[in-house]
């Protein structure tokens, strides 16, 4: 709704969206494991890594006279060990941090089980 999509006066930025959504994080994480939190965050952020690897090669290419502050040299050979590294790190983790709503967790012993996580299915 674009009730809650307004830009701050001063600071130009969607503040009520942002507000409402660090609550609903705060709230869920508040209730999930935080090597659950870890597991989701790590793929989170190398996804992100991978999305802006791949877009900025795309601009690259699309746009070449683009003014750019800052220029990375050899983009397409650094673009595509961003997306190779970062694709097998991802790989690498768990293979429950893929499984919908089942996230892993470690008993007494440092066994790693499935746990439903709550707030998954909370939003599901």
């Amino acid at each position: 709704p674009q009730s809650i999509c307004k830009v701050h006066p001063h600071f130009a930025t969607p503040h009520r969206i942002t507000i409402i959504v660090g609550l609903a994080v705060a709230v869920i994480s508040g209730f999930t494991p935080i090597n659950v939190i870890a597991e989701m965050c790590s793929v989170g952020t190398l996804f992100a890594f991978i999305v802006s690897s791949v877009g900025v090669m795309i601009m690259r290419k699309k746009y070449p006279d683009l003014a750019r502050p800052f220029r990375c040299p050899a983009i397409y050979v650094v673009g595509t060990l961003a997306i190779v590294s970062c694709g097998y790190i991802m790989y690498n983790l768990s293979s429950m941090t893929w499984e919908p709503g089942v996230q892993p967790a470690c008993t007494d012993d440092g066994r790693e089980v499935g746990v439903r996580n709550i707030s998954l299915h909370f939003f599901a």
